[in-house]
């Protein structure tokens, strides 16, 4: 395949997986979608058939219509409208120079509105779409080395053509030593796209990568340290936070139910040990079936809404860490949601975000942990919680058991109107006894939500919309998903004097089989009640058990490769997209600073024991063991020499060991070229230090040819170039019986040009006296 045709499919899939990036790091298809059949166009009706093809006033024209066009995507209002005209401008632009006649400028252009693209594609990019982007990007950087160095191939090529140069040598073999032009190095065979070729652009690509690597991970990542509300409150640790509230509607949960999206990954780890631990049996200790990952509370319901406003207390600073080392840690990745809350397994003693001591915010009355309240939506936030010994008397409270005057009014107030019903058929339940405890009206309420007369589904729709959401669920449509549930039973055991709240967060997950962590998706959304029982909250759980059993269903179906691209998309998000300026400091800074520092101690001891072993040689008072330290320091420095020595002799490109070797073995090999060029400068045509050996020769082939041929002779000037390239720089040794043959034309040459130099001198003085 010509150079040229593998340059323009080369550029073209460029300039097509900068469009893709456009369209992932803005998340629209259209305009920068039509790119790719504008590149199929251009490649094959344009460059290769030149069947179509915009002239110079089209483009022109063409660009001007961009530029108004830009102009009105301005006028927009949404925050990023001048980033996304300036994208759609860079799509137009590179359409219009894709379509156009194209030389090298043109091709420049090309590849600077791609490389434009990609940028403006990584300020557009959201964090849904950060692991894509950055795949695609890596793509990117190889497919543009590649087309850079066949750009560079594709000049070289064309200069070539121009200045039609004489035949290279040939070869028979990919492998051999490149031969030199006067100004380029082309391969033996005349292949400009070769095996070596490409290897040498996957290398430099892998290289290429590897640095950017480096210096990605190296960099301090200073700018993810942004200043928020945990910074203020470490500044100000007795600053409360108050006025989080936040409303709710009554079956939004349903929405994500189905989704298997990755809310947060968890690891429970044994402070003692420092071993990983089954988080299922350490809630089960607990008295949880299933790990709850508790959330927020929400206490004032009213038509279908829940407001979770949170009485009687206030947010304050929690400590970083306990004042003891026994007990558990939650590690957790969250995948944030928009929302400041913390979720984790309580109960909770301590909370260290991202490793660095700052303050989570607890709200002890409520049992709510949060952090900032400026936490971006779809970034990864990382915390640890640190939870307290497994309690050795069942059951123990998870929360702290607080409860205010304000608070028993809040949780125990219902609304005005239609929950009537509602009410009426609580009462009901708990009837009979004039005294009932208020575990027992607990107990007789959940298992009425649990009988068989509600089932479990994630279908939210109203059967009767005249009716408090509430209510179409116990009386007309009698099932729905665990907020419908956990709403009826609070709401009943607030109408039979128990003291109430709704909690929402996660409970259960699947277990990782590639990282062992313990996953929670979307669909792990779950609503729950606590009840004020025996002045403690309990925690109650009226949702039937289909809804577990649908769960494990789908975890038994579950395969490996989705738990592969799990633990990938994590350790993306972990170790590139989010890394922090702590995680390199504990993954790199430290891990560097400790092994030099090892080094040093180490080389300061050997030199210690060589200083002192040398002394004693001196002084002539050399313990027994003291000769074992000097020579085996000696064998040391020896040995180092030695490696030292063959690390620069590989080092050594083949060129300079070659030349080298010539060097050393092949000085007579050089001296014929050298008495060529002597030659030719005793008759006063010397060569200039700007031309290199064969464009000399072929100077000489030219100005000397006639008698040059008189001599037969020539081809002669040529042939020296070529085997001296070919000694030079084609690893070629020449039998004596060659040297012999070019020493004795050279004797010829010299000769023949002293002689027709003097008959010429002979010929000019003879007409002189004629005249």
């Amino acid at each position: 395949m010509r150079v040229a045709r593998v340059f323009d499919v080369s550029l073209y899939v460029l300039l097509a997986l900068a469009h893709l990036l456009l369209i992932v790091g803005e998340g629209a298809l259209l305009p920068q979608g039509i790119g790719f059949p504008v590149a199929v166009i251009a490649l094959l009706f344009v460059d290769r058939w030149r069947v179509i093809g915009l002239s110079g006033g089209l483009i022109n024209c063409g660009a001007v219509a961009a530029m108004l066009v830009t102009g009105w995507e301005l006028t927009g209002e949404a925050p990023e409208t001048r980033l996304v005209a300036a994208a759609h401008l860079l799509c137009y632009l590179s359409w219009l120079v894709m379509l156009g006649p194209k030389g090298v400028r043109q091709y420049w252009w090309l590849l600077t509105l791609a490389i434009l693209q990609v940028a403006v594609g990584a300020a557009l990019i959201d964090g849904a779409g950060e692991s894509l982007y950055a795949a695609l990007l890596v793509a990117l950087m190889a497919v543009g080395i590649w087309t850079l160095t066949v750009f560079s191939l594709y000049r070289v090529e064309a200069q070539a053509r121009a200045q039609e140069l004489p035949e290279p040598l040939r070869g028979r073999s990919w492998f051999r030593q490149s031969e030199a032009w006067p100004d380029w190095h082309l391969d033996a065979t005349e292949r400009w796209i070769g095996p070596r070729f490409v290897l040498g652009v996957v290398g430099t690509t892998a290289v290429a990568l590897g640095v950017a690597t480096l210096f990605f991970l190296m960099i301090p990542r200073f700018w993810l340290l942004p200043r928020s509300d945990i910074d203020d409150a470490e500044n100000d640790p007795i600053r409360p936070m108050t006025g989080f509230s936040e409303t709710v509607q009554l079956g939004e949960i349903g929405e994500i139910l189905e989704s298997t999206e990755q809310v947060m990954s968890v690891q429970l780890v044994d402070r003692a040990s420092g071993r990983p631990r089954n988080l299922s049996d350490y809630c089960s200790h607990w008295g949880d079936s299933e790990p709850l990952f508790r959330g927020t509370v929400m206490s004032g319901y009213r038509n279908g809404r829940w407001a979770r406003r949170l009485s009687g207390g206030r947010f304050e600073p929690l400590q970083t860490h306990p004042d003891h080392s026994s007990g558990f840690r939650q590690d957790i990745v969250l995948e944030a949601r928009g929302t400041p809350v913390l979720f984790g397994v309580h109960p909770v003693e301590a909370c260290v975000i991202d490793a660095v001591d700052r303050h989570a915010m607890f709200h002890a009355a409520a049992g709510v942990l949060i952090g900032s309240e400026k936490q971006k939506r779809g970034r990864v936030l990382r915390y640890s919680l640190f939870s307290p010994p497994l309690p050795t008397v069942k059951p123990q409270p998870q929360v702290p058991s607080a409860m205010s005057a304000q608070q028993e009014l809040d949780y125990l107030a219902l609304p005005r109107r239609g929950v009537n019903r509602l009410i009426a058929q609580a009462r009901e339940l708990v009837a009979g006894t004039a005294e009932i405890a208020a575990a027992e009206k607990a107990d007789r309420l959940v298992k009425y939500l649990g009988g068989e007369g509600f089932q479990y589904t994630l279908d939210s729709s109203v059967a009767d919309p005249s009716l408090d959401p509430v209510e179409d669920f116990l009386f007309r449509r009698r099932e729905g998903h665990c907020e419908y549930f956990a709403s009826a039973l609070t709401l009943m055991l607030r109408a039979v004097g128990v003291p109430a709240r709704l909690v929402s967060g996660f409970k259960g997950g699947t277990i990782n089989r590639i990282t062992g962590n313990f996953v929670v998706e979307q669909r792990h959304a779950h609503a729950w009640v606590e009840a004020w029982i025996d002045k403690r909250w309990v925690t109650l759980d009226p949702t039937p058990a289909a809804r577990s059993v649908a769960l494990q269903r789908l975890a038994e179906n579950r395969s490996l490769w989705k738990d592969a691209g799990q633990a990938f998309g994590l350790s993306w998000r972990r170790y590139v997209v989010e890394l922090s300026l702590n995680q390199q400091q504990e993954l790199f800074y430290l891990p560097l600073q400790r092994t030099f520092e090892v080094g040093v101690d180490i080389a300061r001891g050997g030199l210690d024991e060589g200083a002192s072993a040398l002394k004693n040689v001196m002084v002539g008072e050399m313990p027994g063991d003291g000769w074992l330290v000097l020579v085996a320091i000696l064998f040391l420095l020896a040995g180092a020499g030695w490696v030292g020595r063959k690390a620069w002799k590989n080092w050594q490109s083949p060129r300079e060991r070659n030349a080298t070797a010539q060097r050393r073995e092949a000085v007579p090999v050089v001296a014929f070229i050298r008495r060529f060029h002597g030659i030719m400068a005793a008759i006063g045509y010397a060569k200039s230090s700007a031309m290199t050996a064969r464009e000399f020769s072929f100077s000489v082939s030219r100005d000397w040819q006639e008698p040059l041929d008189r001599l037969g002779l020539g081809e002669f000037p040529g042939q020296v170039a070529n085997e001296y390239y070919a000694v030079r720089f084609g690893g070629r040794s020449l039998e004596k019986s060659r040297l012999a043959e070019i020493d004795a034309e050279l004797g010829r040459l010299d000769k023949g040009l002293q002689r027709a130099i003097a008959e010429d001198a002979s010929r000019d003085g003879g007409q002189s006296v004629d005249a």
